[in-house]
């Protein structure tokens, strides 16, 4: 995979610790620099699934992580998403789709590190698309 911009978008599903159902999207720009470093940042919207005291939640995280592909095309990342509220850290698989200008993404585990590391219960997968400069 060569370096470069991408845009992105993601959606998925999340459960806190009431069991409580969230259905949650977003996108985003993120740099994958040579380095193996990613930086960026998104939009993300989540709101609660049932009730009617729900509520469209949105937030705009900075992105910090790491990331390597190998031969075959296939990848993974750890990249920190932080806001002013919270901080969590997000492990993903990458595969590149037809050349390296495209890859999508899943979700293989998440932790809130602003609550002592807790795991975050969600499944999120997404498309990232190098940006034309």
């Amino acid at each position: 995979m060569r370096a470069g911009r991408f845009s992105f978008k993601f959606s998925g599903f999340a459960v806190d610790g009431n069991d409580d159902q969230y259905y949650l999207v977003g996108l985003g720009v993120m740099e994958l620099l040579d380095s193996g470093k990613i930086t960026g940042k998104q939009t993300s919207t989540i709101t609660k699934l049932e009730g009617l005291g729900s509520k469209l939640i949105v937030t705009y995280p900075v992105l910090t992580g790491t990331y390597s592909f190998d031969a075959d095309g296939t990848g993974v990342a750890t990249i920190t998403f932080t806001t002013p509220d919270q901080l969590l850290e997000g492990s993903f698989a990458f595969v590149t789709v037809g050349g390296d200008d495209r890859f999508w993404m899943t979700s293989t585990g998440a932790k809130i590190m602003s609550q002592q590391g807790i795991l975050a219960d969600e499944v999120v997968s997404g498309e990232a698309v190098r940006m034309v400069s």
